[in-house]
């Protein structure tokens, strides 16, 4: 019953807004977001440090759908009728997502 809402995504997905918003103003034009051998290879622009959040806030939304949530618990998803489980997987999408945001907001700096 721990993850039996999706609150703690809601605020996960708050926070991680929140900490790319707070280091956007300090970030270069061009932020790394590819690598390979250890050198930085790929790069966007700085506003792309709000894609992770936007993933969040989309995913979060999509699971909200009424029947987005209902055809996973009917259907042969590994939890068929087992709502805690539902939202304990969309809380785990989020964290990762919220740890590699903040991973790549660690290595900018």
């Amino acid at each position: 019953m721990l993850f039996f809402n999706n609150k703690r995504s809601w605020i996960l997905c708050g926070i991680t807004f929140l900490a790319a918003g707070a280091v956007f103003p300090f970030l270069p034009k061009q932020i790394p977001v590819h690598w390979s051998s250890g050198m930085a290879d790929g790069f966007a622009e700085k506003w792309a440090v709000f894609l992770f959040p936007a993933l969040q806030a989309g995913i979060l939304l999509i699971s909200q759908i009424p029947g987005v949530k209902q055809w996973c618990l009917a259907n042969k998803t590994g939890m068929e009728g087992n709502e805690s489980q539902y939202y304990f997987r969309i809380f785990f999408i989020i964290f990762l997502l919220a740890f590699v945001e903040g991973l790549s907001i660690w290595y900018v700096f």
